[in-house]
């Protein structure tokens, strides 16, 4: 195979300013500063140095580099002195706009960026790119961007990985349940105005034309979902076991028509309170496969609605 070494560096510099070494490499490091180069780690606050001088090992600050044969770092950017001087002192140190660390054996620590530096409502300063780097380790996110500035706390905007969710869903069947109520939509008329999609079961709310309609668009739906389901995928319940069941369905549901607007709002929240009450997730907003963000968006719901300490507050939703 191929040994490949991270290094670090910028265009301005040449552009290598170090290189992890072939053995014993520190972890999270970008190596030992490069023989032909100089580099201190200095005081900064938004981007701009405070001291000229360099911080002890371990104390994060900006990154500058200056060449020892006056060859390595740039002289400047052609025509433009006014862009030179803003990067490049009277001493030579360039300012390569990083925020990092040196160790106390001499390797450089990457942390962020000066320019990208969140600072959060409360004045705390957060580097975004550790936390980027983290969440782009899942194999579900192709790319992330960590947001907030001026806010009370952070969020991401995440580009999901789509071959990799996609290969998730299937693997769980949920494309398939999908498929099996569109399949069920060209047959008859109706609505699903709310749903929950759990592990081993699944609850919804559907607007009919005709109550005749009901237990057919049921059994439609049932009929193609277990006609294409992966079977390997699916594992049985303990009752089942014992009955010597191997359908994929229980033989009955639960059926109940909405007497009025109370009891629609009282199942409403039942089925996005449902993740819940089976300890798949501390929070509604953070189980995906109901339609509770829909909801939220309607303004039927706060997005933090429903925690996992309200449970108790609507331990009466229970109609199982």
């Amino acid at each position: 195979g191929v040994n490949v070494l991270e290094g670090y560096g910028i265009t301005e510099a040449a552009p290598v300013l170090s290189v992890r070494l072939e053995r014993k490499p520190r972890s999270n490091c970008v190596g030992p500063v490069y023989p032909s180069v100089e580099i201190k780690v200095v005081a900064e606050k938004d981007g701009k140095i405070m001291s000229d001088e360099p911080l002890p090992a371990g104390q994060r600050g900006l990154i500058l580099a200056r060449s020892k044969n006056l060859r390595q770092i740039m002289k400047g950017y052609y025509n433009r002195q006014d862009l030179t001087d803003l990067v490049i002192d009277k001493d030579g140190w360039l300012n390569t706009g990083d925020i990092g660390i040196m160790t106390v054996d001499g390797d450089i620590k990457i942390t962020g960026r000066a320019k990208d530096t969140i600072v959060l409502l409360g004045g705390e300063n957060i580097e975004p790119m550790l936390i980027e780097q983290a969440l782009c380790s899942s194999d579900y996110i192709e790319s992330a961007m960590l947001v907030g500035q001026d806010k009370r706390y952070l969020g991401a905007l995440i580009v999901p990985a789509k071959e990799f969710v996609q290969n998730y869903a299937n693997e769980n069947n949920i494309e398939t349940l999908k498929e099996s109520i569109k399949n069920t939509h060209f047959k008859y008329n109706f609505d699903i105005v709310a749903i929950a999609i759990m592990p081993d079961h699944l609850h919804m709310i559907i607007k009919v034309d005709s109550i005749s309609d009901y237990p057919k668009i049921i059994y439609s739906m049932k009929y193609y979902f277990s006609k294409h389901i992966k079977v390997e995928k699916i594992s049985l319940s303990e009752s089942k076991i014992k009955k010597g069941e191997k359908g994929v369905w229980q033989r009955r549901y639960w059926e109940h028509t909405i007497r009025n607007e109370q009891d629609f709002y009282r199942h409403l929240d039942y089925i996005h309170y449902n993740p819940i009450k089976h300890n798949l997730v501390k929070s509604s907003k953070d189980y995906k496969y109901t339609t509770f963000e829909k909801f939220v968006k309607l303004g039927l719901y706060e997005e933090d609605w429903c925690n996992f300490e309200d449970k108790n507050k609507i331990a009466d939703l229970d109609f199982e």
